[in-house]
């Protein structure tokens, strides 16, 4: 690159989004000798895959002036709270304060309490979006695809549906025949690895059987205005910037209370959850993983509150004194 001087048609650069940075932007950006406003998340890196930098930590900001946006307007404080439980668990001390109103928080999306109208299903892999589809579809009801259909490659599943049963001339693509032997190669390597796409495909194999009937329903319930479905279906990683009056999290994310997880993984996988979790207005309905974290945190509350009521066995007045922390 040539290394432009941007101070000379610029006084300020605003930088958004810097915790999914592209490495070449960021260098060029963080070089410049006018002012540079960095715009950002850190627990909203979900790109770090793909290559993507989090510039918000990179070593030349370390004496760079730090404001702190605690505050949203988009949800209220029931949401806020499943947000700070993954805050917490990444480390984060500040907390979000939910400024958006009136929420809450259901804990299954069946039962009396179901949410009515519109919905959005938030879904790790996009095998579990399509999984969504296919089930609103099989009800009648209109699907919309954030991004739209083309982008999830049900092609891409329909090739895997035949090559389970031995008919690659029914393959659109040689992919799959490039890359594994077989079907049963594929499902060893998908157990083997733990690949969360690979095996939600797998098990979508088997409950949508047969799989290419089922897409020709799916494709023809799919509409491409928003306002015409009766539900929405996205990626985690594809709803980043928007927002829904109500988001149902799907099951297939992935457990980050799970002790053999890479802990780069862990980061990535909590910052994806904190991404869907917080693209609720006013309803956000909780999948098994949100939930058993809900209901810890709510145990260690009253574990705590009764510890506090306690009396110590030294005596109720006992308090203990020591230096404040400057840097708290």
């Amino acid at each position: 690159m040539s290394s432009p001087d941007l101070s000379r048609r610029w006084d300020t650069i605003l930088f958004d989004e810097a915790q999914d940075a592209n490495p070449v932007t960021s260098a060029l950006v963080l070089s410049q000798p006018c002012r540079v406003i960095l715009v950002g998340d850190s627990y909203q890196q979900i790109y770090r895959f793909r290559g993507a930098d989090n510039a918000l930590s990179h070593p030349v900001l370390n004496d760079a002036d730090r404001l702190w946006l605690t505050q949203s307007f988009r949800f209220g404080p029931s949401v806020a709270r499943m947000a700070n439980l993954l805050l917490q668990r990444a480390g984060e001390t500040r907390q979000v304060t939910g400024s958006g109103g009136e929420d809450e928080v259901l804990m299954s999306r069946t039962g009396a309490d179901k949410p009515e109208g519109h919905q959005t299903v938030l879904s790790r892999t996009v095998a579990g979006v399509i999984c969504t589809a296919l089930m609103a579809s099989l009800s009648g009801r209109k699907v919309y695809w954030v991004g739209g259909i083309e982008g999830y490659r049900t092609e891409a599943l329909e090739d895997l549906y035949w090559f389970s049963a031995d008919m690659p001339e029914k393959m659109q693509s040689d992919a799959l025949r490039r890359d594994y032997r077989d079907f049963d190669e594929y499902c060893r390597i998908a157990k083997s690895t733990r690949d969360v796409e690979m095996n939600q495909a797998i098990r979508l194999l088997d409950i949508c059987f047969p799989l290419p009937v089922k897409l020709k329903l799916l494709r023809e319930h799919t509409v491409t205005c928003e306002k015409d479905a009766d539900i929405t279906v996205s990626t985690a990683h594809r709803s980043k910037g928007l927002e829904w009056p109500v988001v149902i999290l799907d099951e297939d994310f992935a457990d980050i209370t799970d002790p053999l997880m890479p802990e780069d993984e862990r980061r990535d996988e909590t910052n994806l959850l904190y991404v869907a979790v917080t693209r609720a207005r006013k309803t956000l309905v909780l999948n098994s993983l949100m939930r058993q974290l809900a209901e810890e945190a709510g145990r260690d509350e009253q574990n705590q509150k009764a510890a506090e009521a306690s009396p110590s066995e030294e005596g109720e007045n006992d308090a203990v004194y020591g230096q404040e922390d400057e840097n708290a």
